[in-house]
């Protein structure tokens, strides 16, 4: 299980690395430019990976709070005896307590 896991996780760093390669070689100039408009182009690249380097980041630590609350899930079931039946989130019980209105929300606006 824990290889799935590693494989999404390579091709996450993968699918990363080409669209900053991308990023990094749409704009290439054609003909030399005045030194201002290069600047500005040098700038505006700038932006644009720091952009990709923070969506990573966050895109990366989802990713890593999912491993982890899988392989925690799959620890209690090996723990517990019991086989996992599917990879489908289990639904709380009834007497469980629902989340509150804004907790919710949050959670929702979050992704998660």
């Amino acid at each position: 299980m824990r290889l799935v896991f590693e494989v999404l996780l390579f091709l996450a760093v993968l699918a990363a690395l080409a669209g900053a390669a991308y990023l990094l070689t749409r704009n290439l100039p054609k003909a030399p430019e005045s030194k201002s408009r290069e600047q500005d182009r040098l700038e505006t690249l700038e932006r644009q990976v720091r952009s990709l380097q923070l969506e990573w980041e966050s895109t990366y630590n989802k990713l890593r709070a999912v491993v982890a609350r899988l392989n925690k899930r799959a620890e209690r079931e090996e723990a517990g005896g019991a086989e996992p039946d599917s990879l489908e989130p289990t639904r709380p019980s009834s007497s469980a307590s629902v989340a509150p209105a804004p907790l919710l929300r949050r959670r929702i606006n979050r992704g998660f």
